[in-house]
């Protein structure tokens, strides 16, 4: 039996520096991309891209042996703070959320999602197909990286797009929901998809029925999510309100619930 031991000392201390480098990274640039009229988060990108392994790691090893993990365990912990970090950007973006305003746009929204995944994969596809054999893993196997490269172009990144409408004050408005909306829609549509082409990676057989439970677990979670699991926490929001001192409270359950209902999901 596995017995649990403690992350190394050393480990731990390059987890703390590399928090705080990227948080100075994003902030700075961040700064700089606002002074240029555009939204903070295209300068926090940005600050990955500059100190990942593709720029500033490769031309200084020195800085990839403090910024980058360098073994599992500085991986799996900086991996885990950057879970968290996108939970909670995932909380302020339904906090952000205006059903109703999203049900009166709901056509268009579907409109704009069916679109979006169409193209994208299409071209996405056709950008697999012409790439060079040099570039792919294995060349008798184009189909299933055209399938992956497509599904990846398909899928939006619901974080950043809330970031953006959020930095430019558009999150409130009907074309700010409308945008939220679509993205959603990708999200879901695309990562059946990639379910699926992962499936075809791994040697898995993909039948109509493996596709159909992929999908019906994704239904069965919105399903619940705005019928029962809507019930449970507006009795959770009015106990906690009326029988709770700590002044706290809300928020810790808002927190408690975000970290329930995400580690339901993948069930």
């Amino acid at each position: 039996m596995d017995v649990f031991s403690s992350a190394p000392h050393h480990d731990v201390l390059m987890l703390v520096f590399q928090i705080a480098v990227l948080l100075m990274a994003a902030r700075v640039l961040g700064e700089i991309a606002q002074r240029f009229g555009q939204p903070s988060v295209v300068g926090e990108i940005l600050a990955g891209i500059i100190l990942g392994p593709s720029l500033l790691s490769t031309l200084v090893p020195v800085v990839g042996e403090w910024v980058i993990p360098q073994n599992d365990t500085q991986g799996y912990l900086l991996e885990v703070i950057s879970l968290l970090g996108a939970m909670f950007l995932l909380l302020l973006t339904g906090l952000e959320t205006d059903i109703k305003l999203i049900k009166r746009h709901a056509k268009t929204a579907i409109g704009v999602s069916f679109g979006g995944i169409t193209v994208t994969f299409a071209t996405g596809f056709m950008l697999g197909q012409y790439l060079p054999e040099f570039l792919l893993a294995d060349a008798d196997e184009r189909l299933i990286f055209s399938l992956f490269v497509a599904t990846a172009m398909s899928i939006s990144a619901i974080p950043v797009i809330a970031k953006v409408l959020m930095d430019m004050n558009l999150m409130r408005r009907d074309i700010g929901q409308t945008i939220l909306a679509a993205g959603m829609s990708d999200d879901t549509t695309g990562w059946i998809l990639l379910s699926i082409v992962a499936g075809l990676a791994a040697g898995n057989a993909v039948s109509a029925g493996s596709v159909l439970q992929i999908v019906g677990s994704v239904l069965a979670f919105l399903v619940f999510s705005f019928t029962i699991g809507r019930w449970i926490v507006g009795k959770l929001l009015v106990y906690v309100q009326d029988e709770v001192r700590s002044r706290d409270r809300l928020l810790t359950l808002v927190i408690v619930l975000t970290f329930l209902w995400g580690a339901l999901l993948p069930l």
